[in-house]
């Protein structure tokens, strides 16, 4: 008696490189994490970002404007980026965002995709930081870059590169240098899932995040709900999900709740979008 196929069809394909420098760089990630998961009301800066487009025709990043008010939050609390160097913590004045976009030609390379860093954030406008964006997106690479910095993204070439164990020990040796990390990866992290997930497909959601930074965001996709509005009436909200990683050894608590309140308030007043460029008829 003939026993029955159970296996069925299937395909091999080679284990990606970048992906097991993934696995290592899971290593960087802080010890003892504070995971905050949240909902945001934007709509405000969603009304705002819609009007301008219609006014003008040019599209605003959602992500630049993220990407402005978590500076600007990072920057009243710059204790939320700190990295941690033996018993001491080095805390930078630059906020540097570092975050994952999808890039022109990705799909065709197959390689490892950095993203890019906006360097000092909290010091640029939102329409700086939005032109960053879309140079970015634009640009053809063979593995992902730093916007402005190609040569800085080749580090992630060369570790990529190497046997593991080698790896391994190049991880071990990168995680002790911040100004190294601050240099190749910035000092606040930010990835979403909003691009995909949304009212066409059903779905809200956001990324539980770890990650090798001190602070990291995931972002999830906005969704339409009854929110409360003057604390006297409910109307349909836009609010995205989200959620915040802290290291644990560098913030208190207390701290990360302080920071996070702030974020709130820039968040829901559509903090950036006051100027007269966005304004009607700005």
């Amino acid at each position: 008696m003939k026993s029955a196929n159970t296996i069925g069809t299937y395909r091999k394909s080679p284990f990606p490189k970048h992906r097991e420098l993934l696995g290592n760089l899971v290593s960087l990630s802080p010890k003892y994490p504070i995971q905050v998961l949240m909902e945001v009301d934007v709509t405000k800066a969603r009304t705002r970002i819609r009007d301008y487009k219609e006014r003008t025709g040019k599209t605003l990043s959602f992500t630049a404007w993220l990407i402005k008010c978590i500076s600007q939050a990072v920057s009243e609390y710059r204790q939320v980026q700190a990295y941690r160097k033996g018993k001491e913590l080095v805390i930078f004045d630059d906020v540097d965002v570092g975050f994952a976009m999808e890039r022109q030609g990705q799909q065709e390379t197959g390689g490892l995709v950095l993203g890019a860093i906006v360097r000092k954030a909290n010091e640029k406008s939102l329409s700086q930081i939005n032109e960053e964006i879309r140079t970015a997106q634009a640009e053809r690479m063979a593995y992902g870059t730093i916007v402005g910095e190609k040569e800085e993204a080749r580090l992630a070439g060369v570790l990529q590169s190497l046997p593991g164990m080698v790896r391994r020990l190049a991880v071990w040796w990168y995680r002790r240098d911040p100004f190294l990390r601050k240099r190749t990866q910035g000092t606040i992290g930010m990835t979403s899932v909003g691009n995909v997930l949304g009212a066409t497909s059903g779905m809200w959601a956001f990324p539980i995040t770890l990650g090798p930074f001190p602070c990291y965001f995931g972002i999830g996709g906005v969704s339409k709900k009854p929110g409360s509005v003057d604390q006297n009436r409910v109307e349909v909200r836009e609010l995205l999900p989200m959620c915040a990683m802290f290291d644990h050894d560098v913030v208190d608590g207390a701290d990360v709740a302080r920071f996070l309140g702030r974020l709130g308030e820039l968040l829901k007043g559509a903090y950036g979008l006051d100027a007269e460029e966005f304004k009607d008829g700005g």
